[in-house]
């Protein structure tokens, strides 16, 4: 087979496993369980987007389209963050603020606002200067470095995740892993796939990277339908997970429990949701706890938020009340249920219920009427 028919050929698969992983990205969004639908959807997508551009590269269509020349680069640098987010949502089984996140996106930012310069040439600068020529050194060295640090960042950030949930579960996290069947060979493969791409990629294989990166979309929807059978192991490392974060969390010594039910002992039959000026660190204070261990129970035991668990309390009181007396306003019903302004009280129950409480009166009141 000679290099062109090669070429054309392996022009035809990329293109279709391109659209493939559209496809794909979207019924991940809409059919897969809550946890890692938007990271798992963002990494399909993308990486049909990155297909597409380096086909279009390896195509010389950036003589036509100048505006695409090296457009994936900035791209690379978003794997790190998507698959850091997407793996992390997948062990831990939930969707807390990771401080560390934020963070990990900003080396893309900078790399996109970094290539603007480039980006913005005229057309005919840009053809004439692939190499970045008309560029100070300094700026051309920093835009060379780029093609080759996307990938050891994606590995350092997964290493760094890996690592951690190592350390939480220790010896478990192998023995987890032992007891998945082709685990280790499949991971294997993963990572000499992403290797040999790379390396091909930066020696200018054009061929034999394009052949690579056909395997690298075919392990993508080969993933995608593995995923879906690998639930029970992903339930149990987060269980596992979750347990040891617990186990070295502030609540040493703590009875959780006892905890839990006076702060709905509080908020139920003490209706302590009424007070406007209630807070995490007044209920602290009562409970005797610190803040930080409150916000723990919440987020760990009772698996909401204190503002949230509130805002639900003070809307169903206000459920209640507009059932049994139909004549209150607004503004008295808002105060009665804590809130200290109507706008505050319609902007919650809006959000808790999709429709204001004018609107759920005149429904309980036609429906009395029936």
């Amino acid at each position: 087979m000679n290099s062109t028919l090669l070429g054309n050929f392996t022009d035809l698969i990329l293109g279709g496993s391109a659209f493939v992983l559209f496809t794909l990205s979207a019924g991940y969004y809409f059919e897969r369980e809550r946890y890692g639908r938007l990271p798992g959807f963002l990494i399909y997508f993308m990486q049909g987007i990155e297909t597409l551009l380096i086909l279009a590269e390896s195509s010389k269509l950036y003589l036509q389209l100048p505006w695409i020349m090296y457009l994936n680069q900035p791209f690379e640098f978003l794997w790190a963050p998507l698959v850091y987010w997407y793996l992390r949502t997948r062990f831990e089984r939930g969707n807390s603020k990771d401080p560390l996140l934020p963070v990990l996106f900003v080396p893309a930012l900078l790399i996109f606002a970094a290539f603007l310069p480039f980006f913005l040439q005229p057309a005919a600068v840009k053809l004439a200067n692939p190499g970045f020529e008309n560029f100070p050194p300094l700026a051309a060295a920093f835009y060379r470095v780029c093609f080759f640090t996307a990938l050891p960042w994606l590995v350092a950030v997964e290493a760094f995740l890996f690592f951690r949930i190592a350390r939480l579960l220790g010896r478990k996290s192998l023995d987890h892993i032992r007891k998945i069947r082709h685990f280790g060979v499949f991971c294997a493969l993963w990572i000499a796939i992403f290797l040999l791409n790379y390396i091909l990629y930066q020696l200018h294989t054009v061929n034999g990277y394009k052949v690579m990166l056909a395997f690298l979309n075919y392990f993508f929807v080969l993933t995608w339908f593995l995923e879906g059978r690998a639930l029970l192991f992903f339930g149990r490392i987060s269980q596992e997970t979750n347990a040891a974060r617990y186990s070295r969390s502030r609540l040493r010594g703590i009875d959780t429990r006892l905890i839990v039910t006076r702060i709905q002992e509080l908020f139920g039959t003490e209706e302590l949701y009424r007070d406007e000026d209630i807070t995490l660190s007044r209920l602290a204070q009562m409970l005797g706890i610190s803040v930080q261990q409150l916000s723990e129970i919440f987020n760990n035991g009772m698996k909401t938020t204190f503002r949230s668990y509130l805002n639900l309390c003070r809307i169903a009181e206000a459920k209640r009340t507009l059932a049994v007396d139909s004549e209150i306003s607004m503004l008295n019903l808002a105060y009665r249920c804590g809130y200290n302004s109507k706008s505050a009280f319609n902007t919650a129950f809006m959000k808790l219920t999709g429709m204001s409480p004018s609107e759920l009166r005149s429904t309980l009141l036609s429906n009395k009427s029936k």
